[in-house]
């Protein structure tokens, strides 16, 4: 495969950040040696060690090891001379979330074309070091190596050289058949220091100066405190100040995060001193969905799914006609209910807003959000921003969401120095961004040739979309796609959706709708069955 300079660098910006071609130092005897950093990625030092820079977020599902294993594979690299380096953000590298499986998917040509465009550039360098042709060289195992003569140089000898080669226009990829990491099993680059506890994540961050911060919310969603007595709270020892927290005045946060709910901060010098401030403060609330209750949920909706859908998302063939018409006809109805994520780690921030400053340590899948939430917050320029991406101690999408972010960086605005936010796992469990409940009716035919005629697929729900006040998406459309299997598969197919409310804050929650759906379709699936010929075998069986 070969890719021109300009492709590379269009495809680069638009995935995982361009090819960022470093100020080069001219190869003067008088100049101390010099890394060779050819791009955001990678930087071989004098010595021959190597650091290759991972830009996503590593929160176990092996990117610190899979994405370097990509470029080391290109770059010819000696696995065993590779240091990982976690990236600050940094819109050099282009998006740096992680979800939606597709860290690899999108990363992968990216990554390739970098350590290629590394790779050319030391073989070139070698090639002027020998005097000869750059066609009779070649890398590997973090050397290059001349075939006539069987001379080779390790890559720290060529990096001050190779710094001053000129970007190559014109970079080829490895054939799949050459590839000597990828698709080994290389063992993840973090398993000693998991095993032996030596391991960091957000939660273990501490900072000189640092305060703990833990904040009482309301026991009823959108409640706000009518009045509080903090007295016994201030009386705890360690325990510093008792804030109130109002979103209002936190500000709002972008599109697409949960907002800060009303609550009591108590700001103390330990975790412990803070919780027990906490457990010590007298707060009466007041508003929110007190009349809220799962079994009204449920009611309100089934009564909507006794009317007409609001939307049709897709309508093929005459869906009621065949399921009138067919020699066995069903009908079932799935509650899928409210889901919070429960992490291993709880959510935790760090955060110290200065004058003319802020740096966040943040346990996060989306550290740009991290970066406009603070952005709105401080009211600082984001070039004097610095977010730290920390290691997560499980997601499951919901540290893709930054009000954890907020209302770290509000408390540290207001006291002026280094504050740790701890979530309890207490309060993960009841103020999480949940997945969404939903109600699924779904009716299925099978003709008298015991194949699906007919399918009907309606859900009635309280969407992640108006609770985050997400844009993009059709009005009406839920957590359901207009592509949802069996769609394509069976003549007349209807997918229909209607909304209800709810107060209960919604999110993405692993396969964001697929978690859900797929379990609904899945289930319904066998029950469609041909019983007029007394077999019970699944239709997907019938469908090929």
């Amino acid at each position: 495969m070969r890719s021109s300079r300009r492709a590379f660098l269009q495809v680069s910006a638009a995935a995982t950040g361009g090819l960022l071609v470093g100020f080069r130092i001219p190869n003067d005897p008088a100049i101390p040696p010099v890394d060779f950093e050819p791009n955001a990625f990678i930087r071989v030092d004098p010595f021959g060690s190597i650091t290759i820079t991972v830009a996503r977020p590593e929160m176990g599902q092996g990117v610190r090891t899979s994405l370097a294993m990509i470029l080391a594979d290109e770059l010819e690299a000696d696995w065993e001379q590779i240091s990982i380096a976690q990236a600050d953000f940094d819109e050099r590298y282009g998006p740096q979330y992680v979800g939606g499986s597709n860290s690899i998917r999108t990363s992968w040509l990216p990554l390739r074309e970098a350590g290629a465009t590394a790779r050319t550039m030391l073989v070139s360098a070698a090639a002027a070091h020998w005097g000869t042709t750059v066609d009779t060289c070649y890398a590997e195992q973090s050397r290059v190596h001349h075939r006539p003569t069987g001379q080779s140089i390790s890559f720290g000898e060529l990096a001050d050289a190779a710094a001053s080669q000129p970007q190559p226009q014109i970079v080829e990829l490895k054939d799949a058949s050459e590839f000597r990491i990828i698709g080994e099993s290389v063992g993840n680059v973090d398993a000693r220091a998991i095993v032996t506890g030596d391991i960091r994540f957000g939660l273990d961050v501490v900072v000189p100066g640092m305060v703990y911060a833990v904040i009482q919310r309301s026991p009823v969603f959108g409640g706000r405190p009518a009045s509080v007595d903090h007295s016994a709270a201030r009386d705890v020892p360690g325990v510093r100040d008792v804030l109130v927290v109002e979103p209002e005045v936190v500000g709002e946060l972008p599109p697409n995060n949960p907002r800060v709910a009303h609550g009591i901060a108590v700001i103390a010098d330990s975790t412990w001193a803070a919780v027990e401030g906490r457990r010590a403060l007298r707060v009466s609330w007041e508003g929110g969905a007190e009349g809220e209750s799962s079994s009204d949920f449920w009611e309100q909706c089934a009564q909507r799914a006794t009317r007409a859908p609001e939307r049709v998302l897709r309508d093929e063939g005459t869906v009621d006609e065949a399921l009138e018409a067919a020699a066995q006809r069903l009908r079932s109805v799935y509650q899928v209910p409210y889901l919070t994520h429960a992490p291993m780690e709880p959510l935790t921030c760090v955060a110290h807003v200065e004058t003319d400053r802020c740096q966040i340590w943040a346990s996060t899948q989306n550290p740009a959000n991290v970066m406009e939430v603070a952005r709105r917050v401080t009211g600082l320029p984001a070039d004097v921003i610095t977010i730290r991406p920390q290691r997560m101690g499980g997601a499951f999408g919901r540290r893709y969401y930054s009000d954890d972010a907020a209302e770290a960086i509000y408390l540290s605005k207001v006291l002026g120095v280094p504050v740790k936010l701890m979530w309890t796992r207490e309060d993960d469990i009841s103020h999480g961004a949940f997945r969404p409940a939903g109600y699924h009716v779904l009716q299925g035919a099978v003709g008298a040739d015991g194949r699906p005629t007919a399918w009907s697929h309606f859900l009635v729900n309280a969407s992640r979309y108006t609770s985050l006040r997400r844009t993009g998406r059709p009005a009406g459309a839920g957590e359901m796609y207009d592509n949802d299997f069996p769609a394509h598969l069976i003549d007349h197919f209807r997918l229909s959706y209607s909304a209800v409310e709810s107060a209960v804050p919604r999110g993405q929650w692993r396969g964001i709708a697929d978690s859900a759906n797929v379990f609904v379709v899945q289930s319904f699936l066998p029950t469609v069955t041909d019983r007029r010929a007394g077999t019970s075998k699944p239709v997907m069986d019938r469908m090929g």
